[in-house]
């Protein structure tokens, strides 16, 4: 019996459960998408400082003095020193080069018998002198003799006639000392231009020197730098720097041995719109350093600038196309206009734009919409900030 109604109970008990789930159907489930964490980002709160200003140049060595020997008299070289030789190096009043002194020596006998001529001539007025006051004397006349009759006219030109001679014999003098020709300073030879037997007259170039240790360093500035540094202004000193070297292919900077600006060029370069200054220094002489200022050689030089007093400084990292940052307030970013005063290769000076206490977000973002929720942490490395963004823009993309 109950086989033949099994099928019946089982079909009814089908029926009545699918009446059931239609009755009681499930609730519809409200998917609900992750709600976006913020934005994990390094931040630095802006506090005013006082902030130097430097700059770091290429500047050129170039001598301080060089010269050109030129023959002051005429005479054939008779003598040359073997350190006058393009690089050699001489030292003050050493004698590089001796010109014959055969017709000076004689034109120095005529000049010394002109005078003693002269000298004579003198004399001998000088006694016609006495003989016209004492025949004016003995004439018994009261009054005054004039000049002439006294002969001053005579004795005038008398002795200026001695002291022309004696002009003309230290000028031969002088010119047979110049047959010696010496160095002015001490100096490296640049280059020789006369050779031993060559004839040279007054006025030809014997060779050339430039000062072994007297070195300027010429210093270009930008116009926009002039504002931020101190200009050498009637023979004082401007600006200090020091100066940076290569040693065991490292870069050192030399804080013993600083130089300042003393003097600049009179306008800007009208193609680069720089201004030329020249720096100098002082180095001691056991200091190795003054051997590398060779002129035509760059050199590297940090130059102290003026301060900035109370001014914002922020990394140049977390400025976006020069004119704005991001800013977390609120626990949101804000995008922020800026204007910048003065930049260098790491840091940048506000003008506008940002005030102290503003919280500054130094993480690099790109370009993210103002208002995105983010989470300040001034301890986040750059990992853990580049995990967070990537698990913020997967949160984004689930919510789409």
């Amino acid at each position: 019996m109950f086989k033949k109604i099994q099928p019946v109970i089982v079909l009814a008990s089908m029926v009545a459960l699918a009446w059931y789930i239609m009755q009681n159907p499930p609730e519809k489930g409200q998917f609900r998408p992750p709600e976006p964490v913020g934005i994990k980002v390094q931040s630095l709160t802006l506090h005013r400082q006082n902030y130097q200003v430097t700059f770091d140049r290429l500047a050129r060595v170039q001598a301080q003095t060089s010269t050109q020997l030129i023959a002051r008299v005429s005479g054939e070289v008779l003598y040359i020193n073997p350190l006058f030789r393009s690089g050699g190096r001489v030292k003050k009043d050493d004698l590089l080069l001796r010109l014959d002194q055969t017709d000076l020596k004689n034109d120095l006998l005529i000049a010394r018998a002109a005078l003693t001529e002269a000298v004579q001539a003198l004399d001998e007025e000088k006694a016609r002198v006495e003989d016209a006051a004492q025949a004016w004397r003995l004439s018994g006349r009261k009054d005054s003799p004039s000049d002439r009759v006294l002969r001053k006219p005579q004795l005038i030109a008398a002795k200026a006639r001695v002291k022309s001679e004696q002009v003309k014999v230290q000028k031969v003098e002088n010119d047979l000392e110049r047959t010696y020709i010496r160095a002015p300073f001490d100096a490296i030879v640049l280059n020789q231009a006369i050779n031993i037997g060559q004839p040279v007259s007054q006025g030809n170039v014997l060779g050339e020197l430039r000062a072994e240790l007297g070195y300027e360093l010429r210093i270009a500035l930008n116009e926009r730098e002039l504002p931020f540094v101190d200009l050498p202004v009637n023979g004082d000193k401007g600006a200090e720097f020091t100066l940076a070297y290569e040693q065991g292919g490292m870069e050192m900077t030399d804080q013993k041995n600083t130089g300042y600006l003393t003097r600049t060029e009179d306008a800007l370069d009208t193609e680069t719109l720089q201004l030329i200054t020249i720096g100098h220094v002082e180095f001691d002489e056991d200091d190795n350093l003054k051997y590398q200022m060779r002129p035509g050689r760059y050199i590297r030089v940090r130059i102290k600038g003026r301060v900035l007093d109370q001014v914002l400084v922020v990394p140049n990292t977390s400025i976006y196309q020069g004119s704005y940052v991001y800013l977390a307030e609120n626990q949101k970013l804000k995008r922020q206009k800026i204007s910048v005063l003065w930049r260098d290769d790491d840091v940048s000076i506000i003008q506008q734009g940002l005030q102290e206490g503003d919280e500054l977000i130094t993480t690099p973002l790109g370009q993210v919409v103002s208002g995105t929720r983010v989470q300040t942490d001034k301890s986040l490395t750059s990992d853990e900030v580049n995990k967070n963004q990537r698990d913020t823009q997967t949160a984004a993309e689930v919510s789409q």
